[in-house]
């Protein structure tokens, strides 16, 4: 924590925060509820305390891969009409469409 003491402070204020609401938020609104934070037992206590530091950071990563999915969505559609959006894995998105197209659509995820 030395090197980047704003994570000890991110930590803490988001363990509060969700002692005083029993649940987090991601920076887009979507919510977590943690009722692990109020339990007796310190070691389930202590689990929702790290679900909640937990939840805030991938949650936000969520929300950020859905809101690029949509863009990318969008502007698939509107070169590629034919084309539509299979699977999104992790960080790699996967799109069908004609074969002869195939090779032009990946040209297009690194611009937006």
């Amino acid at each position: 924590f030395e090197s980047y003491p704003n994570i000890l402070t991110y930590t803490h204020s988001t363990i509060e925060e969700c002692m005083e609401k029993g649940y987090v938020s991601t920076l887009y609104g979507r919510r977590r509820e943690i009722p692990e934070i109020f339990d007796k037992n310190y070691m389930v206590r202590e689990f929702g305390k790290r679900a909640a530091t937990n939840a805030r950071i991938q949650g936000t990563a969520a929300d950020l891969i859905k809101l690029a999915m949509i863009r990318v969505d969008n502007a698939l559609h509107e070169k590629y009409p034919q084309a539509t959006l299979l699977l999104q894995i992790r960080f790699s998105t996967h799109c069908v469409t004609q074969l002869q197209r195939l090779a032009v659509c990946p040209l297009l995820l690194p611009v937006l």
